[in-house]
């Protein structure tokens, strides 16, 4: 079923309890909290960002291997065994984590319509990161069922 069928269902409901409450001469006050309440059960079943899905997230990561001062561009490929966050929503940390392929590739299967951030850790160029990291993310928005959303690639530095 989709949510349209779910919806149009759930509102027959309501009504069917509506009337029944009505025939059964139910106060206005008790009747407006119970369609409150019915009203809350179907917002809970709204679907969120995340797993369960038929979309998909998919992209690459390519290294690039500079020299120790960040001038000289010495190799780049696209890089195997990195890892990748992915972040459901405006949840505060990563949701998901894979390691990209041996092609530097990775996909996050089985997702829901919604808000993602994907993201990599990279080493700091301009030395202004405290850590020496800094992170490459990107934020968009899967709008249909079975869409395959596509990154462009990811860039990370190493020196």
């Amino acid at each position: 079923m989709n949510d349209k069928t779910l919806n149009d269902i759930a509102l027959l409901y309501n009504l069917k309890i509506c009337d029944y409450l009505l025939d059964m001469k139910v106060n206005i006050p008790q009747l407006l909290c119970l369609l409150f309440l019915l009203g809350l059960v179907g917002w809970g079943c709204e679907k969120q960002p995340g797993e369960g899905g038929n979309a998909r997230i998919r992209g690459k990561i390519l290294q690039r291997n500079y020299n120790p001062g960040c001038v000289l561009l010495l190799s780049e490929y696209l890089s195997p065994g990195e890892e990748v966050f992915l972040v459901y929503g405006d949840d505060i940390s990563y949701s998901d984590k894979i390691d990209t392929n041996p092609e530097g590739a990775f996909e996050f299967p089985y997702l829901y319509k919604g808000k993602y951030t994907v993201y990599v850790y990279s080493e700091d160029c301009s030395g202004t990161s405290p850590s020496g990291e800094v992170v490459v993310d990107t934020t968009f928005e899967i709008t249909e069922n079975k869409q395959i959303y596509d990154l462009d690639t990811l860039i990370i530095i190493n020196r």
